[in-house]
């Protein structure tokens, strides 16, 4: 169990049991504060890790009760410049789905520089998956027909491929369903500075995710390296 304190810093494989999809044959060892395959020597956890904010619960990695003052950031800015990239997400709605925000990264706090990469849900209950390639404006807003469920699971990989922005879904993990393909061989902002799970706030909208998401099955990769 993880025991949420504000302002601490978690490395999200600190024990054992938090370790996702590990072969247990390998010989694994911290080192440097990171999870590192021994057999291998690739390092697992990546370099980048969270920041618990307020008060929001974790349990066996699963966070939940986030609120405008109860979330959890990124330890170090999303900047993957022009290389690919990969937010893949595990969680869980609640019974209310509306304008739920699972994860933004924005070019700053204020009404003025909320343009980012956001993934929510919208008040029709469906996905909104909305990105920029400035910081000043959305390049797109896309609503895909997809409608989400209450108290329901879901796997998400948003990502840039380099040639497109792609929002893909899951109900069991394995199998993924395309619901988002937006065209562009230019790649996302480069200076996010607020990165955070479970809410969005600016000077406009304050949404918090009213669900729970697994950290243990969330990660983000730049250029197939695990950064998150």
């Amino acid at each position: 169990m993880l025991n949420a304190t504000q302002g601490f810093t978690y490395n999200k494989f600190e024990k054992p049991n938090d370790w996702p999809k590990i072969d247990k044959t390998f010989d694994y060892k911290i080192e440097n504060g990171k999870l590192l395959s021994g057999n291998e020597h690739i390092y697992l956890s990546g370099p980048v890790n969270y920041t618990v904010v307020g008060n929001p619960t974790i349990v066996d990695g699963v966070a939940s009760n986030f609120s405008t003052s109860n979330y959890l950031t990124l330890s170090d800015n999303f900047r993957p410049g022009n290389n690919t990239w990969e937010i893949g997400c595990k969680f869980t709605t609640s019974s209310s789905v509306s304008d739920n925000v699972l994860y933004s990264f924005q070019a700053g706090e204020t009404n003025a520089t909320r343009y980012g990469l956001m993934l929510r849900t919208t008040g029709q209950n469906k996905f909104e998956a909305a990105f920029t390639l400035n910081g000043t404006s959305w390049f797109n807003n896309t609503i895909p027909d997809f409608y989400v469920s209450g108290n329901a699971t879901y796997w998400t990989k948003e990502y840039w491929d380099g040639t497109a922005f792609k929002l893909d879904i899951s109900t069991d993990g394995i199998t993924y369903q395309n619901i988002v393909n937006v065209q562009s061989t230019t790649p996302i902002y480069n200076s996010f500075t607020s990165c955070k799970f479970g809410v969005w706030t600016d000077g406009a909208y304050k949404w918090a995710w009213n669900g729970s998401i697994d950290l243990n099955n969330t990660y983000i990769q730049v250029n197939n390296y695990l950064w998150f």
